[in-house]
């Protein structure tokens, strides 16, 4: 929780998998002295592989990634034909 003070952020976005560390900044990180901060979550997006979203195994797509880096990882995801729950 303390990244958001050494970071100097006002917000933080992060999936639902992250509301325990999310409420645990909410609560302490005034009671040290440091600024409450904004803390945005969405669901969980599934990643490229067909699993939970993960910064390992290119199964995931950075805001700053160059086109050519997230049409690589476009074309390498994995979507099984005829199912559309989860895909």
């Amino acid at each position: 929780a303390l990244d958001e003070e050494y970071l100097g952020c006002d917000a933080q976005f992060g999936g639902v998998d992250q509301r325990k560390i999310f409420m645990l900044a909410d609560k302490y990180l005034p009671q040290l002295g440091y600024a409450k901060r904004v803390h945005l979550m969405n669901p969980m997006v599934p990643g490229l592989q067909g699993a939970k979203m993960s910064s390992s195994g290119g199964a995931k797509i950075d805001l700053l990634d160059p086109p050519e880096a997230v049409s690589k990882k476009i074309r390498k995801a994995f979507c099984e034909e005829g199912v559309v729950e989860g895909n």
